[in-house]
């Protein structure tokens, strides 16, 4: 991940350069060092839990997490609430709930309400930058907050000693675009519709997506608990997404 937000942070400063967007905000740069600090603190946390119980739970808990925007959208920015998305909300209480397992050491819980906090808030705080900062500095702000989360990444790694080989390198620079135009397109979207809309449509993909990936590359299993929590975690998404 070093790789690819390095990546990303050399070609949006080229763009930046280009378009002559460079701008002092104390305010974007705080705003860019504590999302860029969530990133990398999401990333290691993901990689801990992946070791612990497989890719489906921990990626689910992040997708989850969007009870935490979409909440947060409407108070702050009073979008939208229904009957079926308060439904929907509680159905994500829920599966955070069949997370739960008795046999699991007390930190991989810990470890794992962490990482749907911080991932909610980190989602969170691209709708707060289309709310409260000017889009042309879009690609500013993505620059300043990739380039925090290479540098934070990198100091999380001095810890993890974990060494970088070619893959790495390579794997980067291939996830890199895809990955800076995720973040780019995301932005725009909640320029035009509902964070609550907005959320749930990204993280059914991803869920399914991921989910689907396990089963066929990784042989991981779904039993008992699993297959509910992930039942329970798309009827979650879907009920936010057509509870308009």
């Amino acid at each position: 991940m070093l790789y690819n937000y390095i990546i990303i942070s050399i070609v949006l400063l080229f763009m930046n350069i280009h378009k002559g967007l460079f701008v002092f905000d104390q305010k974007l740069i705080l705003l860019s060092t504590i999302v860029g600090f969530l990133f990398a603190f999401n990333f290691f946390i993901y990689m801990k839990l992946i070791n612990h119980s497989g890719i489906s739970l921990p990626t689910l808990a992040m997708r989850i997490s969007l009870v935490i925007p979409v909440t947060l959208s409407i108070i702050f920015y009073r979008e939208n609430i229904t009957i079926l998305r308060i439904f929907g909300i509680l159905f994500a209480i829920i599966t955070i709930v069949l997370m739960h397992n008795q046999r699991s050491k007390k930190l991989y819980i810990y470890m794992l309400i962490l990482l749907f906090v911080a991932a909610g808030i980190a989602d969170f705080s691209m709708k707060y930058f289309e709310r409260n900062f000017d889009l042309k500095y879009q690609l500013l702000y993505m620059n300043m907050l990739f380039f925090s989360a290479a540098i934070f990444v990198f100091i999380f790694s001095l810890f993890y000693r974990k060494a970088s080989g070619k893959y790495e390198v390579v794997n980067g620079a291939v996830l890199a675009i895809p990955n800076m135009f995720a973040t780019f397109f995301l932005i725009l979207a909640l320029k035009h519709t509902d964070a609550i809309v907005v959320f749930p449509l990204i993280n059914i993909s991803v869920i399914i997506f991921s989910s689907l990936l396990s089963f066929i590359i990784f042989k991981e299993s779904f039993r008992d608990k699993k297959i509910f929590a992930l039942i329970t975690g798309i009827i979650t998404i879907i009920l936010l997404s057509i509870g308009k």
